[in-house]
């Protein structure tokens, strides 16, 4: 088990200076998975302030199951719930995108500033090094909601 972490995560301020409530805000996060997947590796995309509302993800992997059967699956979420944005997704089988996100997570309402991570609850049959790429977007609500 390994943990991958987005560069931008890295990179990104820890404080949201500026945002207006009602306006839109989108957060692009890409992390390299630098040796071959495995079960319950582990992935930290970035964070969201306090006050976002989520309304749309896609999420976008490399083919990280090279087997001519793949079995894993990705999820996505936050410490709060591990699957909120997406539960049990097979991008990683074939090298595909997904904007099913999981009902728990659309129209949710960040309280606090909020990590975004994910990990693999179902290994791959064989591993393979790739590129997850998380897009969510939402609108801002105020710090105050």
């Amino acid at each position: 088990m390994a943990t991958y972490t987005s560069k931008q995560y890295a990179n990104s301020p820890k404080a949201f200076v500026g945002a207006t409530p009602g306006n839109t805000m989108t957060f692009y996060w890409e992390v390299s998975i630098t040796a071959a997947a495995a079960n319950l590796d582990a992935f930290v995309f970035g964070t969201v302030p306090k006050g976002f509302r989520l309304t749309h993800a896609t999420l976008e992997s490399t083919d990280i199951d090279t087997n001519g059967s793949p079995t894993v699956t990705i999820n996505v979420g936050d410490a709060g719930d591990a699957d909120r944005i997406f539960a049990a997704s097979t991008v990683g089988q074939a090298g595909t995108l997904s904007s099913a996100m999981a009902t728990t997570g659309f129209g949710y309402l960040y309280t606090d500033d909020t990590v975004i991570t994910g990990a693999i609850p179902t290994g791959p049959a064989t591993g393979a090094t790739g590129t997850l790429l998380l897009a969510i977007m939402g609108r801002f609500e105020g710090p105050n909601s």
